[in-house]
């Protein structure tokens, strides 16, 4: 009867214990998640607003070609913006090439790949071939420059580099992204 007892109070011993652990446990996952919650909203900018000029950049493309804003006046773009490790920005190449293909000048369009360069190689492979890629290690250089927060994300820009229209998907962009308005 008493190795019964003893064993009972070690187990409620170990229960009582475990029970703090995961107290503590829950009091720690919830500062860190408030932690998180307030960086995202640091982070997150208003994209640029219709209407509005892109501003001044230069930038290596992929290929080591450099070029700058002046490059974009002349022909409608459109700017896309893919995050390397992210899943949606991966189902969104297909009907961002298609978008850009039906521009009066595909050329002119660009995508920017921010992440790893190692991770986003099957998007630069991909996006390549029709227009300049860029890859920005993190969110700095253009991606901060239009104020890109998420992914993906695109810019419709007009011949004269104003954003004619901005969204998550490239299917989402108005109608002047596709051939029979430009």
């Amino acid at each position: 009867m008493t190795a019964i007892i003893a064993i009972l109070i070690v187990l409620s011993a170990i229960t009582a214990f475990n029970f703090v652990l995961v107290l503590a446990m829950a009091r720690r996952l919830r500062r860190l998640a408030a932690e998180l919650a307030q960086r995202s909203q640091r982070r997150q900018y208003p994209p640029l607003p219709v209407g509005a000029q892109v501003p001044p950049f230069a930038l290596v493309a992929t290929t080591g070609a450099r070029f700058s804003t002046t490059e974009l006046v002349g022909e409608p773009s459109v700017v896309g913006f893919f995050a390397s490790q992210c899943r949606s920005c991966r189902e969104q190449v297909p009907d961002f090439l298609a978008t850009v293909a039906a521009l009066p000048d595909p050329g002119q369009s660009l995508a920017v790949i921010v992440g790893d360069a190692q991770a986003g190689s099957d998007l630069v492979a991909a996006l390549q071939p029709t227009v300049r890629v860029v890859v920005e290690a993190e969110q700095r250089g253009l991606a901060a420059l239009l104020h890109v927060s998420t992914f993906p994300a695109f810019y419709q820009l007009d011949k004269d580099r104003k954003v004619v229209d901005t969204g998550h998907s490239v299917k989402s962009l108005g109608s002047a992204a596709h051939p029979a308005h430009v």
